[in-house]
């Protein structure tokens, strides 16, 4: 459920950059910044996902922990610039707000999950 939604709301956003120009200018990354990050943050997320189905062993849970948070504040920076920028802009720094939320969750659960299979 985490991935349907941080997959929704980064992809709603990319859209929303990509059909106005206001939305595109309102952000610091711009139109292809805000689209390779809502590509970049859709497959970590997917692999948060796989990691936490599979039980991923320590050396990979970690880096892609960390990768997870990093998106998560990327997506954070996205929509308080959404927010702060205004009036008209300001509605579409709530999907990358819950998109950031869902990342944090995720990240947090792909780095407190226990290996299924025991390191050598």
């Amino acid at each position: 459920m985490l991935f349907i939604l941080t997959a929704v709301g980064m992809a709603g956003t990319a859209a929303i950059v990509t059909v106005s120009g206001e939305f595109a200018a309102a952000t610091p990354f711009g139109r292809t910044g805000v689209i390779a990050l809502a590509v970049v943050t859709i497959i970590l997320a997917a692999f948060g996902l796989v990691a936490l189905r599979r039980g991923a062993a320590g050396s990979y849970r970690r880096p892609l922990g960390y990768l997870l948070v990093l998106a998560m504040v990327s997506a954070a920076v996205l929509a308080f610039c959404f927010f702060v920028s205004g009036v008209v802009t300001s509605g579409a720094g709530y999907l990358p707000a819950q998109a950031a939320v869902l990342l944090g969750l995720t990240g947090r659960a792909v780095l407190a999950a226990k290996p299924e299979r025991q390191e050598r």
